[in-house]
């Protein structure tokens, strides 16, 4: 009977423990301790809100104000928003000729030399999914409203 009694102690033990520090843990449903009741202070609890990741699309800039997209490190950068009718200024910052092509052949930059800079103006709203025709891991996507 002791050993039975030593067994119980020691499983019963523990978990009247972590019963008790699960208790602790549990939401305050403002029933004590909140300083919403009679003697309180009256300031209600809040609660932190979690960090929503941004867009890594920007704004649509104004009609008429030229987009600048810099070709650098074999990247186009970030894709881009626009106003129907935006002027695209592509700048080539590399060390290497590449092209602004779009996949569905809306546009084509043609080669766009090491330091050179075209300029492209896409008119109809839609999304246009581009590339660099010599190195098509470089890609991008321009959504025109």
């Amino acid at each position: 009977m002791i050993m039975v009694n030593t067994l119980l102690a020691r499983v019963l033990a523990p978990l009247a423990v972590a019963a008790l520090l699960l208790a602790g843990c549990g939401s305050d449903d403002g029933a004590a301790g909140n300083g919403g009741g009679a003697g309180g202070n009256g300031a209600e609890q809040t609660t932190a809100q979690p960090d929503v990741p941004e867009e890594t699309t920007e704004e649509a800039p104004e009609a008429g104000e030229p987009v600048k997209i810099a070709i650098k490190d074999f990247d186009f950068g970030e894709d881009v928003t626009v106003k129907a009718g935006t002027e695209f200024e592509v700048t080539n910052e590399d060390g290497e000729a590449h092209t602004f092509t779009t996949d569905d052949g809306t546009f084509d930059s043609g080669s766009i030399e090491p330091g050179a800079t075209e300029t492209v103006t896409i008119d109809e709203p839609g999304t246009y999914d581009f590339h660099c025709e010599p190195h098509p891991n470089m890609t991008g996507t321009i959504t025109v409203e």
